[in-house]
């Protein structure tokens, strides 16, 4: 058990190093210990005061809660805190404590206050929640999406449960109209993409007959039709970020292949970090690989860059049991957010803050919209990225100015484009 101030800190960043987190998540771990040691100093107490610990969490929620009426900070904060009170214990392994963290029955329920919530009605309802990601796993969804799913439909039902303290199977249409309501109001901005998970779960509970009503249509929302510009990479900017990472040192050679395989393969950051080294068939030429998100089985040619690409990192790759291609320094599999950060550093360095909310994706649309300039099909682009339907093409097209210039009329007669803009 530790019980000096000064050793925790040690064991926290030991923690946060093994789970790969980025550097601003673990500045504001760091951030939040500094103010307990702090505390603990202004009483000159050398020992970890578990009743003080306490304290402080509680008033740093409080008053969280008053500044972000979203909940977002008090959640970080309660995160912080259950990573200390479980690091303080040093029996307790790296590995355990990650799995502690997990979507837990317990751990939950003791999040929620005792008097506002039916403590039965949202047992339930996480039980119900447990066997609906098994169903998830089962249908071959990643962990990332059945932790996403799991996320939003326990914000809902806590939105929910605290309005009616009713069981589920006692909701009516009503509740779950005003829950939607209250939902969409905390999230303007992203209900339309985390509403579809709540619905899905909310059809698998009538499915399995947890609930009597259907609740589909109340669950579908209609968004206003939003269409944002489409973030992609020129061909100039492909080729700076390729030319600049140096692939002496491991970093680069691992960012060249990641840039490669986002390009000329078109591939997601879920479906590199799982892409193996049998995958990849380089005396044929070809890389397969099952899409994460359509379960579409892929085959496509390799372009010689990414041949040459990823010949020289497995030259360069560490020895290791992992069959997966992607490694980190550690010699482990990167995580779909380790891969973004360490893109996002390089791509701040190299184009600049400009470019922030450019990722990795942009490339796959720079694939899909370099192949339109060049007259390929849409149903075959469809086909390439792997899309279940041609419609899918429609935001590529949309960034192909190429073509879409050559659909523009010609202006007839005196009229200049001047007077035309400002004709009413």
């Amino acid at each position: 058990m530790i019980t000096k101030v000064d050793q925790i800190k040690t064991r926290l960043l030991n923690y946060l190093n093994y789970q790969e987190r980025s550097k601003s998540t673990i500045s504001q771990y760091v951030g939040s210990l500094q103010q307990v040691i702090s505390a603990h100093k202004k009483r000159q107490l050398q020992y970890l005061d578990p009743k003080l610990i306490e304290d402080l969490e509680t008033k740093s929620i409080e008053l969280a809660d008053l500044r972000d009426p979203t909940f977002r900070q008090s959640r970080r904060i309660r995160r912080f805190y259950r990573l200390l009170k479980l690091l303080i214990d040093d029996s307790i392994e790296f590995s355990e404590v990650a799995h502690s963290f997990d979507f837990t029955q317990d751990n939950l329920i003791k999040q929620f206050n005792q008097n506002q919530i039916n403590n039965d009605g949202y047992y339930e309802s996480l039980k119900f929640l447990n066997s609906f990601s098994d169903y998830l796993s089962s249908h071959e969804f990643s962990n990332d999406t059945i932790k996403s799913y799991r996320a939003n439909c326990q914000s809902f039902l806590k939105d929910l449960l605290l309005r009616t303290h009713n069981s589920l199977n006692l909701i009516n249409n009503n509740d779950i109209l005003n829950a939607v309501k209250e939902y969409v109001n905390k999230r303007p901005h992203s209900y339309s993409k985390s509403l579809p998970a709540v619905r899905k779960f909310f059809n698998w509970l009538k499915d399995h007959n947890k609930v009597t009503s259907d609740f589909k249509t109340i669950l579908t929302p209609r968004p206003p039709k939003y269409r944002p510009d489409i973030k992609y990479f020129t061909q100039e900017q492909i080729d700076l970020l390729l030319n600049k990472t140096d692939v002496l040192t491991y970093d680069g050679a691992l960012l060249n292949t990641i840039i490669s395989l986002a390009f000329y393969a078109g591939m997601r950051s879920i479906d590199m970090i799982k892409l193996n080294i049998s995958d990849i068939d380089l005396h044929a030429g070809v890389i397969s690989f099952k899409q994460s998100k359509t379960k579409k089985l892929v085959s496509l040619p390799l372009a010689q860059p990414l041949v040459k690409s990823i010949k020289h990192f497995l030259s360069v790759r560490p020895i290791s049991d992992h069959q997966v291609l992607l490694l980190s320094k550690q010699h482990k599999p990167l995580t779909t957010r380790a891969l973004r950060d360490l893109f996002a550093n390089y791509r701040n360095n190299v184009l600049g803050v400009d470019f922030k909310g450019y990722g990795l994706h942009c490339f796959r649309r720079s694939l899909g919209t370099s192949l339109l300039q060049h007259d390929v099909d849409t149903a075959l682009v469809a086909e390439i990225l792997g899309h279940n339907s041609i419609t899918s093409v429609d935001p590529y097209v949309k960034a192909d100015f190429h073509h879409l210039k050559s659909c523009c009329l010609p202006l007839v007669g005196n009229i200049g484009r001047a007077e035309l803009a400002h004709d009413k």
